[in-house]
């Protein structure tokens, strides 16, 4: 049966529905647009590194999840990328911690281009020639990962945050993980997670839902199963696994990380979007351009570049405040101190206001952004979320949400990553 979810403040709609495959399904039209946009998602990313299968644990190279999606292009019949590129279609994909999306964009020849998307996913092909020739590859990418100071900062940071989760560790792997990976481990993982009761496809753009039903039918995809995969996440403690880490890099100017730890296993789902929207309102009214401590850093030289985030999912969440000073140690401190100013005094209303009009005005302009609400659809896929209910609890975030998480997470003792130019 298709459902359709309407969200009458921004006039849009989005039809789901569970083939009888299993896999689940979102669309959401948008008519008169030309592109079209499709987005295979199955939930298995690089922090599934251990699972049960038939009472038995199962151990994952660090890196098979990235791996996996580099094969996935290659068939018996040559390179996935030839098929789509006579379709006039443009296709990729990435793995985060949690997912693996296939996806491609176009104009013309869209049922064409998600067979094709159907035949890359779902019809694996590896020998020990090709995984052998792509651990060259992808040990490669490893390495000159290695070699980016901003790439690292990232890393130590995690390091710093997580004791046990698979989080911390690079998503491509190690080099020694990636040489430790076989075909039969590949097909394993394929049999395991690949499956579409463990996936959604997404579509977004003017499209029929009929249409893609019935391309769904073709498809012959694997038959649905209720087994469930059983996966095993180790036991994290609360406090971060360090506090300080330096390490020097090729870099022109020091670049720092500074953050503060979170679990997201606390919240339940209208909870999850409070904290993840208040998180959101945070960074900006503390770390934008116009803020007071920014305008301040600027002003005086002692920063280069700042900004903030907030990332919360099912698995991990912590807020990170990235940039690069000479001074970094200046400008942690002028971080914690104005942190616990706003915590004692509050957020300032009038720019709380304005800023909740200015994401209302956003949140209008993303659904003309066909790839931002398809990349939006797939997140909230893999987070659990209805996207509606997203964009509705921006509209019921308050002041006192705001002042709440700051005076949760940002007031607990702040992580410290600085990579330092080499010869310092």
């Amino acid at each position: 049966m298709i459902n359709m979810h309407c969200f009458s403040m921004y006039n849009e709609k989005i039809y789901e529905f569970r083939h009888n495959s299993g896999l689940y399904v979102q669309i959401l039209p948008k008519k008169g647009f030309r592109r079209k946009y499709a987005y295979l998602t199955t939930r298995f990313g690089s922090a599934d590194s251990e699972y049960l299968c038939e009472g038995k644990k199962i151990k994952v190279p660090h890196g098979t999840a990235h791996f996996l999606e580099h094969k996935m292009f290659e068939k018996k019949d040559g390179d996935i990328f030839d098929k789509y590129s006579k379709t006039g279609a443009n296709a990729n994909a990435f793995t985060s911690h949690l997912v693996t999306s296939y996806h491609f964009d176009c104009v013309d020849n869209f049922e064409e281009n998600l067979n094709i998307l159907f035949e890359q996913v779902f019809v694996p092909y590896f020998t020990p020639e090709n995984v052998e020739k792509e651990k060259g590859i992808i040990i490669q990418e490893i390495n000159m990962y290695r070699d980016d100071p901003y790439d690292v900062r990232y890393q130590e940071f995690l390091k710093l945050l997580y004791k046990n989760n698979p989080v911390k560790i690079d998503i491509g792997g190690t080099e020694e993980t990636v040489r430790s990976i076989t075909p039969e481990i590949l097909y394993n993982c394929h049999k395991v997670f690949y499956r579409p009761d463990n996936m959604c496809l997404t579509v977004v753009g003017d499209v029929n839902v009929e249409t893609i039903e019935k391309a769904l039918d073709r498809a012959g995809l694997p038959k649905y199963t209720d087994n469930q995969i059983e996966r095993i996440q180790p036991a994290e403690p609360e406090k971060p696994a360090g506090i300080r880490s330096v390490c020097q890099k090729d870099t022109s100017c020091p670049l720092f990380a500074f953050g503060f730890k979170d679990a997201s296993s606390k919240y339940n789902s209208t909870e999850f979007l409070k904290r993840k929207i208040a998180g959101n309102f945070a960074s900006d009214l503390i770390f934008d351009s116009v803020s007071e401590l920014v305008d301040t850093m600027y002003r005086s030289g002692d920063i280069y570049a700042i900004s903030a985030c907030y990332n919360i999912n099912k698995n991990y969440s912590f807020y990170e405040i990235m940039g690069a000073s000479e001074k970094p140690e200046k400008v942690e401190k002028a971080i914690g101190d104005y942190i616990a100013k706003i915590a004692e005094m509050g957020i300032d209303s009038k720019m709380f206001e304005s800023l909740k009009r200015a994401y209302y005005s956003y949140n209008i302009r993303v659904f003309d952004s066909l790839s931002s609400i398809a990349r939006r659809l797939v997140y909230s896929y893999q987070d659990g979320y209805n996207l509606f209910d997203y964009f509705d609890a921006y509209g019921k975030i308050t002041e006192a949400d705001v002042n709440d998480f700051i005076r949760d997470l940002l007031c607990k003792e702040m992580v410290v990553t600085i990579v330092e130019p080499k010869g310092r």
